[in-house]
């Protein structure tokens, strides 16, 4: 759960699709270890889940489904607790919960409903349960989606477009060479290590735009409207790229690394100047 994940999405459905088919299948295998914070770190219900986990000295079956409801924001909870709830088995189908919220399904459970047919949910020693569904056929007609993003005409600007526009206009306009970008939400897989001692527990640093051009290498952090407190947030991110030790030298390994012959680091923050597109 949360971007510990991502990864294990894409070799799921990667497997799946070369490797799928009438006679293979895949389960998929979330372990709930009450000793590490690995599995819900940045989770959505990472706060829900820290409070449960104060409560308790034991993980049990509930207590699984609980965590899997919180860390991947499952519609429709208490039906999925409900199924559990109150029986002794080890095996649940849930192909009807399945059938029924689909459309409501994040991004996470889609993967994992779509291209796996279980789900072992597990302590990491003595407690477990298996949820089992029939082959999910995710042919849908739209229109009958619940109405989750509204489509209207765009009057301001957002982070995002400011990313872009940084990116693909005024990076290309100032012939500086695109290194790496992260919007919103969507990380790059560059980012830099400022702490490299404390293996992967380190903070990960996603700047939002990165670019080179001869020896400057630009760091530039974006916001969708100047407001003053979290502009100067982003002053005070990107600024340690240029007067923190750590931090300087984070960037030369992150040159390094990436193969880039750099002098000089210029940095800064970018932000539209009107309200109105």
């Amino acid at each position: 759960m949360g971007h510990a994940i991502d990864p294990e999405r894409g070799m799921l459905f990667h497997y799946n699709t070369f490797f799928g088919g009438n006679d293979t299948y895949f389960v998929s295998k979330i372990v709930f270890d009450i000793t590490s914070e690995s599995w819900f770190k940045s989770a959505r219900g990472e706060k829900e889940i820290r409070k449960e986990l104060s409560s308790i000295d034991f993980i049990g079956k509930v207590n699984l489904i609980d965590f899997l409801l919180k860390g991947l924001s499952a519609p429709s909870p208490n039906e999925l607790m409900d199924i559990v709830q109150g029986t002794e088995d080890d095996v649940y189908d849930i192909s009807d919960y399945v059938e029924r919220n689909f459309p409501n399904f994040n991004s996470e459970l889609r993967n994992i409903f779509e291209n796996s047919s279980c789900l072992y949910l597990s302590n990491g020693a003595d407690s477990e349960l298996f949820l089992t569904w029939d082959n999910v056929i995710a042919e849908w007609d739209y229109q009958f989606f619940p109405k989750v993003s509204v489509i209207r005409d765009r009057k301001t600007l957002s982070e995002d477009d400011i990313t872009y526009i940084t990116m693909n206009e005024v990076f290309r306009l100032n012939n500086i060479i695109p290194v790496s970008v992260s919007y919103p939400g969507a990380q790059s897989d560059t980012p830099i290590l400022a702490d490299p001692k404390s293996g992967r527990k380190q903070s990960r640093t996603y700047v939002d735009s990165v670019g080179i051009k001869g020896d400057y290498l630009i760091l530039q952090e974006n916001k969708g409207s100047f407001e003053l407190k979290k502009v100067a947030e982003d002053i005070k991110k990107i600024s340690k790229f240029k007067n923190d030790s750590s931090h300087v030298q984070a960037v030369f390994h992150f040159t390094v690394e990436m193969g880039l012959d750099v002098k000089e680091i210029l940095i800064g923050v970018g932000f539209r100047i009107s309200e109105s597109m």
